[in-house]
């Protein structure tokens, strides 16, 4: 279906008379199933409702969901109806969630309601705007429903506690959304007639956009605006705060996209899913609320919730550079402070402001003291080791480490301080994809790095492609040693975290022999993917996601039929199974604040504990893990890699741009997702299985 829209929208029969007051009931019911047109044998996602403004949002969506479906079966249609119909042809009868402030909700609603999800797509606010020059203060609903109304006409400012003459009333024209909202928040008639509303006023200056609204209000001081507004710049006017009546707060539509719930002038739009629904409707229901649904809200005028909650976190993000929010305290391995600051910022964007105070110390004997033996203020909250305790730290402070450990009451068990696996490191080991071998032993690594093994043909790294160019040819290969495979190894300097991990797990520096050193990770994978007969270790964060080509190496565990190999992935990392690893822990103090609790949880869910439809927090914490060259190791992120790895190889296979496995590409994995070497339908086997994997383990 790529650059075709397949989209129908129709108008099924309605009772005007009796149904037009009832669209601020339903703000979009979403049929979860796909039902199948026996006539043309093309799946059908249907959109039901009856709302207003909310149509228009849904069409446009509609038809670049359908462009990017990617699928030429697939039809989107939007029933657009009265309430009752839309809940008949709804499979499991519902009405949406009321969504109005301030009126009665009918009394006679549908009761099967459980079960159904709710997506808010965006919030659509009127703003109302005076000359800068008049005094008022405040607009309650009924001074609007009598200013819009013909009872309006001849009204002075004065009469509502502003200054000037005659008001004049400035509008957008009909079939502008803030039309639809002031009518169902000011011009309804209420219970005794819940169908009708009172007309607008003849002589309401209709206007094309809202700038020519606000042209006319900032040279008229008589005149009011009332615009759809989403936080677009409205100098040389002045916002007027609204209440629902006299005896209530006046509230403001509030500064650039964002979201007021309590703003009296603000209808949202929602769509219902039906429990059970198709996994196509709950796709829609994603695409909706994510970034391209997002852009289409906000260039019809509303405000969609992406917007609202990264603007929400912006204005954390400087309140904490401003120096302001709770403080926490935090001890732990010396290269863990930027990682940390990350992690912490984006804390502050999902949920709270906090300063984060990170003391790094690389003993955990003497860091495991510190944190056993404070009191009072002394106290550090959260302690980061690149380990478990070590045997000596436990030696001196065990006793006092296990008496921290609470239960659910708060009452000592013994137990030790709460412990969290946050995340891992890991080193790669890296060849040639022209080289066939396709695992190594942790032995036979050793005797590469040191120098006892330095023939491709003992390990079995045969078929070996000669390199072209000038030097080429098998002359090249052999580099003097007739009858050989040359191995060319190469590692990194000490200042890499690799390096620690490969020197502690495999072969200590002082051991290595006719290693060659490359300054980081990038330049060791050019290195490599340049010369057929090269290996090296390298940060398996590191390795750049495009450009030059490298196959990672399982390590190989066992003996014929027992034999495993073992790859770099997050489960491995997690469960220790891959030795060329390292496992972070966060330890809690019982007497940490909660706001450290809080985040201390957050860090440990990878951002899953606040992981909300509109903020994607798990893949802003998987960013910045990976960004200080750690891998995430909780359920949520191993769980979204997977989901990425098979989305990913998916549409790989469906664009005919799959790899063939023996081209040997592999791009750099974290997170539980380990770049492979193979084809999209490779990939995608591999997916499934570490979701399997994944599955067993709950």
């Amino acid at each position: 279906m790529a650059g075709k829209s397949n989209v129908r929208y129709r108008s099924f029969r309605r009772d005007e008379r009796l149904w037009r007051g009832h669209a601020w009931l339903v703000c979009a019911l979403i049929c979860g199933g796909i039902v199948t047109a026996d006539a043309f044998g093309q799946e059908r996602l249907v959109v039901r409702g009856n709302h207003a403004w909310g149509i228009a949002c849904l069409r446009d969506i509609g038809k670049v969901f359908a462009k990017s479906a990617n699928d030429p079966h697939l039809s989107l249609d939007i029933d657009w109806g009265p309430l009752p119909l839309s809940v008949k042809r709804f499979v499991t009868p519902m009405v949406a969630e009321h969504e109005w402030k301030g009126l009665t909700q009918p009394a006679s609603q549908p009761a099967a309601t459980a079960g159904r999800k709710r997506y808010l797509i965006g919030q659509a606010k009127v703003a109302v705007i005076v000359n800068p020059a008049n005094s008022l203060r405040m607009l309650t609903i009924p001074q609007i429903r009598h200013l819009l109304s013909a009872k309006g006409d001849g009204t002075r400012w004065q009469e509502l506690n502003g200054s000037g003459g005659t008001i004049e009333c400035y509008g957008l024209k009909g079939q502008d959304a803030s039309r639809y909202v002031l009518r169902q928040a000011c011009m309804m008639l209420g219970p005794k007639y819940p169908t009708g509303y009172l007309n607008f006023r003849k002589d309401l200056h209709e206007l094309d956009s809202v700038d020519e609204v606000a042209s006319k209000i900032r040279a008229d001081r008589n005149g009011v605006g009332f615009v759809l507004y989403n936080g677009q710049d409205l100098r040389g006017v002045k916002l007027v705060p609204i209440a629902a009546d006299a005896k209530s707060q006046a509230v403001l539509p509030g500064e650039g996209e964002i979201i007021v719930e309590d703003y009296p002038l603000a209808d949202m739009l929602v769509l219902n899913l039906k429990p059970g629904g198709d996994e196509a409707a709950k796709v829609f229901c994603r695409f909706c609320i994510g970034e391209k649904g997002a852009e289409i809200v906000a260039s019809l005028g509303f405000v969609p919730p992406l917007h609202h909650a990264h603007i929400v976190g912006q204005k954390r993000v400087s309140e904490m550079k401003a120096g302001r929010g709770v403080r926490l305290s935090v001890m732990g391995t010396g290269d863990g402070r930027d990682a940390f600051q990350g992690l912490a910022m984006e804390y502050v964007r999902a949920k709270a402001v906090v300063q984060l105070s990170y003391a790094a110390v690389d003993s955990d004997v003497f860091s495991i003291g510190v944190f056993v033996n404070g009191e009072g203020a002394s106290v550090r909250e959260l302690l980061v080791l690149g380990d478990k305790p070590s045997s000596r730290a436990m030696e001196l402070h065990g006793e006092t480490w296990n008496s921290l450990g609470v239960d659910r009451d708060g009452k000592p068990d013994g137990t030790g301080p709460k412990e969290h696996m946050i995340a891992g490191r890991a080193a790669a080991i890296i060849v040639n994809p022209a080289n066939k071998i396709e695992s190594l032993t942790l032995g036979q690594i050793q005797a590469i790095f040191q120098g006892d093994v330095d023939d491709w043909a003992i390990v079995g790294g045969t078929e070996l492609t000669p390199p072209t160019g000038p030097g080429g040819g098998s002359a090249a290969l052999t580099a003097g040693r007739p009858g050989t495979l040359d191995i060319h190894a190469f590692g990194l300097y000490a200042r890499e975290p690799a390096t620690a991990i490969f020197e502690k797990e495999a072969v200590p520096r002082n051991k290595w022999k006719q290693v060659k050193y490359k300054k980081d990770t990038a330049e060791a994978v050019a290195a490599v993917s340049m010369d057929p007969q090269a290996i090296a270790f390298v940060d398996l964060t590191a390795i750049p996601a495009s450009g030059q080509s490298v196959k990672i190496l399982p390590i190989k565990f066992g003996q014929g039929e027992k034999a495993r190999n073992i790859a770099p992935t997050a489960e491995n990392i997690r469960s220790a199974m891959y030795p060329l690893s390292q496992r972070y822990f966060l330890y809690v103090h019982p007497k940490a604040s909660d706001t450290a609790k809080d985040f201390a949880r957050f860090i440990a869910t990878c951002g899953g504990s606040e992981a909300m439809p509109y903020a994607d927090t798990v893949k802003a914490m998987m960013e910045t893990y990976q960004k200080h060259g750690l891998i995430p190791l909780a359920d949520e992120a191993i769980t979204r890699a997977a989901k990425d790895a098979m989305a990913e190889a998916a549409r790989s296979t469906s664009s005919g741009q799959a790899r063939s496995a023996s081209s040997g590409q592999a791009r750099s994995a974290s997170s539980g997702q380990a770049r492979s070497a193979s084809s999209g339908q490779a990939a995608k086997t591999k997916a499934e299985e570490a979701a399997k994997g994944k599955a067993a383990l709950r």
